[in-house]
């Protein structure tokens, strides 16, 4: 989900049967991008498990 566009890591984690949240943090990044998620990409986590999206607020 890092580097994604916030609403298009919502969509794929709801798709993938996930619940998505998003947060804001200040960030190099340009506004909107995803910067990090809880969990992690690559652990393991069981279906309807929440993930917290970290998104860039571009300062």
């Amino acid at each position: 989900m890092i580097g994604l566009d916030e609403r298009d890591a919502i969509v794929a984690l709801k798709e993938a049967g996930f619940v998505a949240v998003g947060v804001f943090a200040p960030a190099k990044l340009p506004a909107g991008v995803v910067i990090s998620s809880d969990p992690p990409a690559g652990v393991h986590a069981d279906v309807e498990t929440t993930v917290t999206l970290t998104v860039s607020t571009g300062h």
